[in-house]
């Protein structure tokens, strides 16, 4: 992905975090790739997160297998 594909990228998770509120990282892909032609892969989706939003906590599932996800939220939550 390009600087350009990024710039896209980050003005989109920016806004579906203030339209929605906190959702996991999984959920953030997903809407990405749903939306978009060539879609994210979750190593590129997590460095852009890091630097444009914030972690606000956890969410575990646990069943055959224990999964844990990050939850974000916009830059000023918090």
């Amino acid at each position: 992905m390009g600087k350009r594909g990024t710039m896209r990228l980050r003005a989109f998770i920016v806004a579906l975090l203030e339209e929605n509120g906190p959702m996991t990282t999984g959920e953030i892909l997903d809407a990405y790739n749903q939306t978009n032609r060539h879609g994210s892969s979750m190593n590129i989706i997590g460095n852009v997160l890091h630097s444009e939003a914030v972690q606000v906590g956890f969410i575990e599932k646990e069943g055959r297998v224990r999964i844990r996800m990050a939850v974000w939220g916009p830059k000023g939550e918090a």
